[in-house]
């Protein structure tokens, strides 16, 4: 492809070889690139922050603002660093298979309350299911969800929702684009991982479904440590 640029470009015809040294004497390296963590814009970011707190300051008893996130947790072990004997290093078994369990979450970030969704698989249709569950556990609140633009939360049959008689008490306000550091679901997540897997071995969905189950009642049980792990406690 490259020799025949060259030729197509500049008229002349070189070898692989001349090739690969024409390249390194122009400064260039085959090597292989490495990921790079798109940053969101700054500026929509503040905008973002500065319109939420607009809205925290005018939310009422009738109202319960909410972040949403969801998540998966897969069996593969999350590898953390730990304490081990010197020269006994810690070995963590593994099945060399990928089980996971998805999950839906919302926090209050004024009172520290979660609910918890689990789904065989996050999808516009698993979503509804959240947004139904969360209007029966507020069933007189207006509910302002915040929440991140994966498609899902998009979706026609979620819009349709939001048209109708069900969505009425129910509205939606988007991060900006990749801003996870501004919904504090990320941090509930981390912390949610560090417990469930890391340096842990999970044979299978049940297992990490009964090890998910031991932190949603741990979590729901302890709103105050909820607002300090996701950074809100006053």
């Amino acid at each position: 492809m490259l020799q025949s640029y060259i030729q197509q470009t500049y008229g002349v015809s070189m070898s692989r070889e001349g090739i690969r040294k024409w390249l390194h004497r122009i400064r260039l390296s085959w090597t292989r690139p490495t990921d790079k963590l798109v940053k969101g814009d700054p500026t929509l970011q503040a905008a973002f922050e500065k319109e939420l707190e607009f809205i925290k300051k005018r939310i009422t008893g009738q109202m319960v603002l909410l972040h949403v996130d969801e998540t998966h947790v897969r069996a593969y072990q999350a590898l953390r660093t730990t304490w081990a004997e010197v020269g006994n290093q810690k070995q963590v078994p593994s099945y060399g298979h990928h089980a996971h369990v998805s999950i839906f979450g919302a926090v209050d970030v004024q009172q520290g309350d979660v609910v918890f969704h689990r789904a065989s698989s996050a999808n516009a249709e698993t979503f509804l299911d959240v947004l139904r569950l969360l209007k029966e556990k507020y069933p007189d609140r207006f509910l302002v969800l915040v929440l991140d633009n994966v498609r899902i939360h998009h979706a026609n049959m979620v819009q349709a929702f939001l048209d109708g008689e069900e969505g009425a008490a129910v509205h939606f306000i988007f991060l900006p684009p990749y801003s996870p550091h501004l919904n504090p679901m990320e941090r509930l997540w981390k912390w949610l991982k560090d417990e469930v897997i890391a340096n842990v071995l999970h044979k299978d969905q049940n297992d990490i479904a009964q090890s998910i189950t031991r932190f949603e009642q741990y979590v729901l049980q302890h709103p105050d440590e909820v607002l300090r792990r996701i950074g809100c406690a006053a």
